[in-house]
């Protein structure tokens, strides 16, 4: 799918997938109070649902990061709005190759992202980011149930096969050096009222922009589906919050 039709669909949402302000502050509240002389770095923020909150509820400097330069232009036209351009900055790089020193960061926050890079590879690629005891706050798709229909199991092998059980995701924050402080599953609001029907909203303005191209019917078929898909087998897979800290 070329990348201009999906930052086109995308850019004037609020989230780029499921999550939410309560969850946010939920996973911000398994960390401890964090200073004004602390940095954060936000991992594939996307237009920064997630920044904002974290601008407004931290004393902290965010850097924030993303592949896609329209996402973060309206990152940066939202937090100039809340007037917190002096502790929110911006960074264009691919997440495997963000160009920061060792030992930058005091947290590192991923929502909905750190799939990209895989959730494992993740955790251990990004620990050379983390100040000793530094702690990490992702979501990730996982399994909710021991056992599923097989059309759910044949849809993620084929969609993001790394998806899990949350115990062996656990075990894997565990492998990669971390010590494993708190998870919860987000909510069922975070996909439907947060996500999916923000981008829903924008379905027929972006199918009248791009002339109901072949390739613009096929991307908003393909979300279509998505939703359909999560509406029909949501008690089998959803979004979880885990929360870590780095063991030195």
């Amino acid at each position: 799918m070329p990348y201009e039709l999906l930052v086109d669909l995308y850019k004037d949402t609020m989230r780029q997938g499921p999550g939410g302000v309560t969850e946010t502050l939920k996973a911000l509240s398994f960390i401890p109070s964090l200073g004004n002389d602390q940095t954060i770095l936000d991992v594939g923020c996307g237009t920064g649902a997630q920044t904002e909150v974290l601008a407004i509820h931290t004393p902290c400097y965010i850097v924030a990061v993303d592949i896609m330069p329209e996402f973060l232009e309206k990152l940066t036209q939202r937090i100039k709005k809340l007037n917190l351009s002096e502790r929110v900055s911006t960074v264009v790089a691919p997440m495997d190759q963000m160009p920061f020193e060792n030992e930058s960061f005091d947290m590192i926050w991923a929502e909905g992202s750190i799939y990209i890079m895989g959730f494992e590879e993740g955790f251990k690629q990004w620990k050379r980011l983390l100040k000793p005891g530094g702690y990490m706050a992702v979501s990730e798709i996982s399994w909710l149930t021991a056992e599923r229909p097989p059309e759910v199991n044949d849809y993620w092998k084929k969609e993001y096969s790394l998806i899990d059980s949350i115990s062996n995701k656990t075990e894997q924050i565990l492998r990669s050096g971390y010590l494993p402080i708190a998870h919860f599953i987000l909510p069922e609001k975070c996909w439907i009222d947060n996500y999916y029907s923000s981008v829903s909203q924008q379905k027929d303005a972006f199918l009248q922009k791009h002339c109901f191209s072949p390739l613009s019917s096929d991307l908003v078929k393909s979300l279509e589906e998505e939703i359909d898909f999560y509406m029909k087998y949501k008690q089998y897979y959803g979004y979880v919050f885990y929360i870590a800290q780095k063991i030195d």
